[in-house]
């Protein structure tokens, strides 16, 4: 289904933590001889417990709601609306971290 403007899922895993992480590509995209690299935020949703065991993560894994954490990254357009826990500083920024 196509839409004409940004489409969002909210919703709210508690307990969440958020990361600020660095993705590394394998292999050299550009030409420069260089991975490429891009600055990304990772949600982690710690308690799985109450996730659906359908959820292809888990068959595909061999896992059960509880095993394991899931995470996933967020686009520079998305938008996490999170408790302030504390700030580092990431490069010449500052990163609100929340739990």
């Amino acid at each position: 289904m196509r839409f004409p403007f940004a489409v969002f899922y909210c919703h709210a895993i508690n307990p969440t933590r958020v990361y600020a992480v660095v993705l590394e590509s394998e292999e050299d995209g550009s030409g420069s001889g260089t991975p490429e690299k891009m600055e990304a935020l990772a949600v982690c949703h710690l308690d799985t417990s109450r996730f659906d065991p359908k959820t292809p993560l888990f068959v595909e894994h061999n896992l059960r709601p509880g095993d394991a954490s899931v995470c996933h990254f967020v686009s520079r357009d998305s938008v996490i609306w999170a408790p302030v826990a504390a700030v580092i500083t990431h490069g010449d920024e500052q990163v609100s971290i929340a739990e």
